[in-house]
């Protein structure tokens, strides 16, 4: 699921300028690992909430800001 979309950034991966996207994180299902984990689960799942990786719109990669 998209949540944000910006200016243009480049992808390494198409070669060109593109916009792209940030995807939400599916809390339910991330408690749910969390849960059968036993918490073990807990820093992934803060780790993929605040680390917004952005992705290109043309080819769905992760795009990198250098």
């Amino acid at each position: 699921m998209k949540d944000e979309t910006n200016s243009t950034l480049h992808c390494e991966h198409c070669r060109k300028d593109v916009s792209w996207h940030t995807n939400r994180v599916n809390h339910g299902g991330q408690l749910l690992l969390t849960l059968c984990t036993f918490g073990l689960w807990i820093p992934m799942w803060l780790a993929m909430t605040f680390s917004k990786a952005k992705f290109c719109d043309v080819c769905n990669q992760p795009i990198t800001e250098d």
